[in-house]
């Protein structure tokens, strides 16, 4: 149980990691040609980073599945907390398309 919450806060740690760099590296951040070509590697940076963030969202989901029906953890609780993960892998996802999508337009 105590690994569980430790992974759920790698996880959010990851999805904080995230979205800072959307913050530092979003269109409204671009302020010339020269900054284009910086962001672009940067884009990458942040595809890493939710690479890294998936991840470790998927091994917690796969632990709690595991612990669904064992005493320390309800099937409530593991399917609240995928429920949980789940939203945050949405958000986060769309956060850094969005941030592609505008970075590319300016």
């Amino acid at each position: 149980m105590e690994e569980i919450k430790k992974k759920l806060k790698e996880v959010k740690s990851a999805k904080r990691s995230v979205e800072s760099a959307i913050k530092t590296f979003g269109p409204a951040n671009i302020t010339s040609i020269l900054d284009k070509e910086i962001f672009t590697d940067k884009l990458a940076a942040i595809k890493t980073k939710l690479e890294i963030y998936m991840k470790k969202a998927d091994e917690v989901i796969e632990e709690l599945e595991e612990l669904r029906d064992t005493e320390t953890e309800t099937e409530a609780e593991s399917v609240r907390r995928i429920f949980e993960i789940d939203s945050l892998t949405e958000a986060i996802i769309k956060k850094v398309h969005d941030n592609e999508c505008g970075v590319k337009k300016k």
